[in-house]
This record gives structure tokens, C-alpha cells and sequence, in this order.
């Protein structure tokens, strides 16, 4: 998993600087601040495991972003997250087997956004849209109350999400920008579980990743006035996703 997030990072690195190569920098930075919201369903798998589960998780944040170049935009995503896995795992590996219900946990979530329109022409463009997200650790602690044993128990559960669209878009429209393209989207993350039982500690993890990395993803763009820009996108296969956003430049 870690060497496909690296060979991530040199693809668009190579774009980029692709790119730079036909395409002058601005004068002036453009800003663009904004609110977006997003409801995603991944179906993700465990280390030695047979286990499937999905994990739901919805996103509310703002984000700040800049055009450093005409063809780089770099951004900062700072917001809040609730997730739940859709159905009750069991960890039979503790001495007192445990059921994870469907419980919603919350927590922040923090990332950065880089998009890179490497290639124009007449109506269409190209573009590279790479975003990485980390979900802060959620941590939360439940009394175990039986009639001959007592004790508590604590779970733990952090995961992160890196994505990257390929995009053609169309410009052909007055006010809408169209866009479709393959996507990559790779989900990583632990859950931790430990338990105490009078003076017996014990503990196991739970690694978990994405099933289906590859997508689709398809969305558009709509200018509301000059500097208020609404956008509208949906991923599939990878991740059944929808996201709603509202920007405005400055």
C-alpha cells in the first residue's frame, strides 16, 4: 500500500512539471475559499483475515486554496468526520471475545489538495486531481459488566485515504464545467482494541484497506456570479461517494 501512495506522488510530480514546461506562472495568486460535504461507502478488508465490512463516513470541512501557477492549485482541508462500519465486527482474539456495533465515532479530519491542468485544447482539458486525507484517531471506552467478571474495554480507530482523478474536462458550456475520468482511491487504517479484565490487559489490531481501488468519478462545476462557484461530484466502483461544495474566489 505504501509504494502506491509513493508511485502516486511521482506521477503527479512528473505532470506538474510537465506542464511547467509549456505554461507561464500568473502575476496575481488567486484564492479560493469554500465548504464542502460528503457522504462515502467503502467496502474495505482485514489483514489476515476473511472479514469484509463497509465503512461509512461522512465528511463536513473547509478547505483554502491557491493557484501558485495557471496550471497548479494547492490546498488545505481542515474539518470534522463521522464513521461507522456497516455491520458488528467480532474480535475473538482477546480472552473475552467482543462485538463492535455500529456505534457512530467522530473526530477531525485534516488533508491537502493538489490539482494540476497539464494539458489544454479548444473546449477540453486534462487535468490531475490528487487529495490525501487523515482521519484523526477516535478513541472510546465502554464498562464490561458480567455477572462473575468486570472490567472495560477501549477501542481505538484512526485511517487515512489517499485519492487520485485522471479528468477530462469540457469547457464548452457558458457557466458549467464538466468533467469525467478513471480515479484511484486507496483507503488504509487501524483499529485497536484492548481490554482489561481485573489484572489482565490485553490487546489486538485490526488492519484494514480498501477492496476496490479503481473508479469512476464524474461531476460538474457550476459559476453562480463572478466569484461563486457551486460543484456537484460522484465516485463509483472505488467508493460509492457524493460530494457537494460551494467556493468563492478572492
Amino acid at each position: 500500500m505504501k509504494n502506491v501512495f509513493f508511485l502516486l506522488l511521482i506521477v503527479f510530480i512528473h505532470l506538474t512539471l510537465f506542464a511547467s514546461e509549456d505554461i507561464d506562472t500568473q502575476d496575481n495568486l488567486a484564492f479560493f475559499t469554500g465548504l464542502r460535504a460528503s457522504y462515502s461507502d467503502a467496502r474495505v478488508t482485514f489483514d489476515n483475515s476473511d472479514l469484509e465490512n463497509s465503512l461509512i463516513y461522512m465528511i463536513f470541512a473547509l478547505e483554502v486554496r491557491v493557484d501558485v501557477f495557471d496550471y497548479l492549485s494547492l490546498g488545505v482541508i481542515a474539518g470534522y468526520n463521522i464513521n461507522h462500519f456497516q455491520n458488528s465486527l467480532q474480535v475473538t482474539s482477546l480472552p473475552l471475545s467482543l462485538e463492535i456495533n455500529q456505534q457512530r465515532s467522530s473526530s477531525m479530519v485534516f488533508g491537502l489538495h493538489l490539482i494540476s491542468e497539464f494539458f489544454s485544447s479548444g473546449d477540453f482539458s486534462i487535468a490531475a486531481d490528487g487529495e490525501i486525507l487523515y482521519f484523526k484517531q477516535f478513541e472510546q471506552d465502554a464498562e464490561i459488566n458480567l455477572d462473575i467478571i468486570s472490567g472495560n474495554s477501549t477501542l481505538k480507530h484512526r485511517f487515512y485515504q489517499g485519492t487520485l482523478n485522471l479528468i477530462l474536462k469540457y469547457h464548452g458550456l457558458d457557466t458549467i464545467v464538466l468533467y469525467a475520468g478513471p480515479q484511484l482511491n486507496l483507503i488504509n487504517g487501524k483499529l485497536t482494541v484492548s481490554e482489561t479484565i481485573e489484572d489482565i490487559e490485553s490487546e489486538t489490531v485490526l488492519n484494514h484497506q480498501q477492496k476496490n481501488l479503481f473508479g469512476l468519478v464524474g461531476g460538474a462545476a457550476l459559476e453562480l456570479a463572478r466569484d461563486w462557484e457551486v460543484g456537484l461530484e460522484v465516485n463509483y466502483f472505488s467508493k460509492l461517494s457524493f460530494c457537494a461544495s460551494i467556493f468563492y474566489s478572492f
